[in-house]
């Protein structure tokens, strides 16, 4: 270390004419000042110290598709048009499904009380849901709680945003006029139930927003992909949910680190409308792998 870098040693303060008594006076409260930064720099080392480091090598992570096989049915309430859209939207080449969300139901391990030291790094930025060409954009999405959801009106007409839910700190209605902006923090629900947003002034639009107190969710993509990466290994409890069919797949799962843990659903007509949950039993690669219930 350069003893004579005045970032760290305050020069020393040369008296003249009588003054080295204020000169030192000057020179100890620099020095002064100088130490009192030093508890906060030796706190934040120690924490950074202590904070937990992930690597590929130590955590695991989950991946997979969800499929509808079957019919669609389609909405009760016909739009602009007078078409009744499908509720569900599904690929016509692979089956995937659209808008299914994928969650643990738990940060803990199985059977312990010790929460898992997970990496997080806390609500990311803010999420838009665009009104634009009378539907909502994106049609369903998972955010963290706490985190940023912005709404706006893309179209030439007004709107409304409707927000039912369980927790009445999630619950509003607010007027969305063209080019007009709202913004809203979601809080998680019981039993990670969702947010059913709507439009008064159009009765066919509506959407979903669920929201977690943790980072462990992922949103099935156009083919029905997922994945949630940055999980600690260990037990834990999945839920699979598509909100418009009422689809539901729950079961255990053991995740290791490493290899990632594939996971395919495959629902039909008769799991429609919460007529019967899907069974899941997945293990991780290597330790006796169970295939997904029908």
């Amino acid at each position: 270390m350069n003893r004579t870098d005045p970032r760290v040693y305050p020069p020393r303060i040369q008296a003249r004419d009588g003054n080295r008594g204020a000169a030192q006076i000057v020179a100890r409260a620099a020095a002064l000042a100088l130490l009192a930064c030093l508890p906060a720099k030796i706190a934040w080392c120690v924490e950074a110290a202590e904070r937990p480091t992930h690597s590929p090598a130590t955590i695991g992570s989950i991946e997979g598709t969800v499929r509808y096989l079957g019919a669609v049915p389609r909405a009760d309430v016909p739009d602009n048009a007078g078409l009744r859209a499908d509720i569900l939207k599904v690929d016509r080449d692979n089956f995937g499904l659209r808008y299914a969300v994928v969650h643990l139901l738990n940060t803990h391990l199985e059977g312990s009380s010790t929460p898992h030291e997970f990496p997080d790094d806390g609500p990311p930025g803010t999420t838009v849901v665009d009104q634009r060409d009378l539907i909502f954009v994106p049609h369903l999405l998972a955010v963290r709680s706490g985190q940023r959801v912005a709404f706006s009106n893309s179209d030439s007409e007004n709107h409304n945003v409707r927000a039912q839910a369980e927790n009445p700190r999630n619950r509003f209605n607010i007027l969305t006029g063209p080019g007009l902006d709202y913004e809203r923090r979601f809080q998680s629900e019981p039993d990670n139930l969702p947010i059913r947003l709507s439009c008064d002034i159009h009765p066919w639009m509506y959407a979903w927003v669920y929201a977690f107190d943790h980072p462990f969710f992922s949103v099935t993509d156009e083919y029905g992909g997922f994945r949630i990466d940055r999980v600690p290994p260990g037990r834990y409890r999945i839920v699979v949910h598509q909100p418009d069919g009422r689809l539901t797949a729950e079961g255990a799962i053991v995740v290791a680190a490493g290899s990632p843990l594939r996971i395919d659903i495959e629902f039909s007509k008769r799991h429609l409308n919460g007529a019967q949950t899907l069974r899941i039993a997945r293990e991780a690669p290597g330790s006796g792998e169970k295939g997904p219930g029908k």
